[in-house]
């Protein structure tokens, strides 16, 4: 039987002889510590100035962006960059969630310096993600920034203050205007599909829809509508609500432009998209302006856009599958610009579509226009 006194001895010699290899070595010594701290820090992130779409403590669309900096992670690595509400992915894929200064891996990722970093405190950086992909409207939680760098766990920003999602939409139509009822349906289930929430009215009287209109992000109607050819320095373009008569009720029905309590403050998002299927709804800039989407001036402003027709905007089958066309592409992630082309180009276009406010509008994918 091996002695006690000889296992001590044993152990003791082999600790002198890991001591003096270390001693004999510091670098190896400081490697592994160094190891072990930034194994167990992998890296920090800080996010700050919310803007795009927000009112308050609402976010809506498409074109949300934090500023955001890197420190100390892992030096000449790709981060995949997912925006979070707590712990629940609100953008991760490609088009949804963009960066600047992004890595060769593409959208989203982003690649840090040498030394782990990626801009700094007072060179920030940007993250703009989309509120439309996986969360519903209505959703709340503090949003931060999970950071994933290839082959590495993944660390987190600060968090924001508590956010709501606020993507809704207003879908109106006339229901005695043919193709009206059908096309009105499958845009209110396209705006579903975005996640956002829908009130659909065949109903709704002028004032009811004064009434409601400011509260949401989307609007659509099929009605009636038309303006005022005296009047060229204030057309008074109009829509009649979905109850009125076009020749009986124009004066009793009509939201004419100077009436559309579009203006939000800082209570509401704006609007991201109004489109109305009405006659002479673009024939003038007057409306949109009235909606927010134009500038009082007629400057656009980023990722707003408002559809309407120059004169006719009939109720044929054509009407139909042009505008769910529109909506198909939208849905899809195409910009305002490219769903009304792709619908010009394989649809007869059933009049003159006119587009005011900014082409590069999505509804459903990242906004890659300019960001403000």
């Amino acid at each position: 039987m091996v002695s006690t006194k000889y296992i001590i001895c044993y152990i003791l010699l082999v600790a002198g002889f890991m001591i003096n290899i270390l001693a004999s070595n510091p670098a190896a010594a400081a490697s592994k510590r160094s190891y072990k701290q930034v194994d167990q820090n992998v890296g920090a992130a800080y996010i700050s100035d919310l803007s795009g779409n927000v009112a308050g403590n609402k976010i809506s669309g498409t074109n949300v962006c934090v500023r955001m900096y890197v420190k100390k992670s892992w030096p000449n690595i790709d981060h995949r960059v997912t925006a979070r509400f707590g712990t629940t992915p609100m953008a991760s894929t490609d088009n949804h969630i963009k960066v600047n200064t992004v890595s060769s891996a593409g959208q989203p990722y982003l690649r840090t310096d040498s030394s782990g970093n990626w801009h700094d405190s007072s060179n920030k950086g940007w993250v703009k993600f989309d509120t439309t992909s996986l969360l519903d409207d209505g959703t709340t939680g503090s949003l931060n920034i999970k950071l994933t760098p290839a082959g590495h766990s993944a660390f987190c920003s600060n968090g924001s203050s508590e956010l709501v999602i606020y993507n809704k939409a207003y879908v109106i139509n006339d229901p005695a205007i043919l193709n009206g009822t059908e096309t009105a349906n499958y845009v209110a289930s396209k705006c579903s599909l975005m996640k956002h929430s829908v009130r659909r009215s065949t109903s709704d009287a002028r004032d009811t829809i004064l009434g409601e209109i400011y509260k949401y992000t989307v609007f659509y109607a099929w009605n009636h509508g038309g303006y005022d050819p005296s009047s060229p320095s204030d057309p008074g373009t109009y829509i009649i609500g979905c109850s009125g008569d076009a020749q009986n009720d124009i004066v009793s029905q009509s939201l004419v432009s100077s009436f559309v309590s579009a203006y939000k403050g800082s209570i509401f998002p704006s609007f991201n998209l109004v489109h109305l299927d009405c006659c002479y709804s673009g024939a003038h800039n007057d409306m949109a302006k009235a909606f927010g989407i134009l500038n009082n001036d007629g400057g656009s402003r980023a990722d707003q856009a408002y559809i309407g027709w120059i004169s006719y905007a009939w109720s044929f089958p054509e009407n139909r599958n042009w505008t769910k066309s529109v909506w198909d592409q939208l849905s899809a992630g195409a910009t305002v610009g490219d769903a009304v082309d792709f619908a010009n180009a394989n649809h007869y276009e059933p009049g003159t579509c006119r587009i005011y406010g900014d082409r590069n509008t999505t509804l459903h994918s990242v906004y890659c226009g300019v960001v403000e």
